[in-house]
């Protein structure tokens, strides 16, 4: 089989020179890093911020500086695009020139393992129809030993995708809310776990601006999955006054000291059994924390919503710390022709 070459990078920036900058010096760490393109997208200045004018500056020197000593271009926006639109422009410029495509954005550490990981799991899945995303994040965790499985929930802190997939984004989030609504609104916010409809509406209304629950509509209208790694590879550190999408929240300091994995061993197409979906929340109040998961469960801290139910009944199990989960897993094995065959197993905690 052919395959293309190392996929590009994209690196999407706009006012925050100093995370971009460890964003930068993360990047240069990667394996692989030299024997792919990189491009380098910074938005231009809003109008009404009398502070973005010095502040994009800087970025740009920042991304200049690092070009200059890497296989790098500088594309840089004479006006405010605004995120959406400088990732849904950008993101489709470079996979029709290459195929396939790499994006992180301004407020990311990658692990040192984060290219590979990337490039072998774009290898491993291009030819693989329903698989549309691969992940380097994923969400914190206790457990120590999580394989690497697919979810039906794209995520936007590093990530990359092929043009045959891409191609088929949907923008327009009127036409996407309603095709959710007649389809199904709780598996949508996953059994009530998270509001994405109502963050759909918001940017159908226009209170919102955003391309990832754009993208993530687009896919569960088409039943696509995204592949995650059992240990992010990817760390967050934008939950600040400065971030536009992610401001200081209680959660900062949990992205913030989120431990890095190492690249898992390629994944085998024809035999790998895979998580299929985010389910459930497992709640810590010690931190005020939530995280959604959907991959394997024997042991560690992971609920699973019962199959078939409403998602309820595991959300208010979640807040019992005395309560024994029962948990439902559901597998997809992924065949070459891209046919998929799943069965549950059930396990108590």
């Amino acid at each position: 089989m052919n395959l293309p070459g190392p996929a590009p990078v994209a690196l999407f920036a706009f006012n925050r020179p100093e995370t971009t900058r460890s964003t930068l010096q993360a990047l240069k760490n990667c394996d692989g890093l030299g024997d792919r393109s990189v491009y380098l997208f910074c938005d231009g200045p809003r109008t009404n911020r009398s502070d973005d004018e010095l502040a994009v500056f800087q970025v740009r020197r920042v991304l200049h500086d690092w070009a200059a000593g890497q296989r790098a271009q500088c594309l840089f926006s004479d006006s405010n695009c605004g995120l959406r639109a400088s990732i849904v422009r950008g993101v489709g410029e470079i996979l029709r020139e290459h195929g396939r495509v790499i994006v992180l954005e301004d407020d990311l550490i990658v692990a040192p393992g984060f290219l590979r990981f990337m490039q072998q799991s774009l290898d491993a899945f291009e030819h693989t129809q329903r698989v549309w995303q691969v992940s380097g994040y994923m969400t914190p965790n206790r457990r120590r030993s999580l394989q690497p499985g697919f979810l039906r929930l794209p995520c936007c802190w590093g990530w990359a995708t092929w043009q045959d997939r891409w191609q088929n984004f949907h923008d327009n989030a009127s036409e996407l809310l309603a095709k959710v609504r007649e389809l199904d609104t709780v598996r949508f916010n996953l059994g009530g776990t998270y509001d994405y409809l109502g963050d759909l509406q918001a940017n159908a209304e226009g209170r919102l601006n955003t391309w990832h629950v754009r993208w993530y509509a687009t896919m569960f209208l088409q039943q696509a999955l995204a592949y995650y790694p059992g240990q992010s590879l990817t760390r967050n550190i934008g939950f600040d006054a400065a971030g536009t999408h992610c401001s200081s929240t209680r959660m900062a300091s949990v992205y913030h000291r989120q431990v890095l994995g190492n690249c898992p061993p390629p994944p085998q197409s024809e035999l790998s059994l895979m998580s299929l979906r985010i389910c459930c929340w497992k709640c810590r109040a010690s931190t005020d924390f939530s995280s959604v998961c959907g991959v394997e469960s024997r042991g560690g801290n992971v609920c699973v919503q019962k199959s078939g139910g409403s998602g309820e009944d595991c959300v208010a199990a979640c807040h019992d710390k005395s309560a024994r989960y029962t948990r439902t897993n559901r597998f997809v094995r992924v065949l070459p022709t891209g046919t998929y065959t799943t069965h549950s197993t059930v396990a108590a905690a």
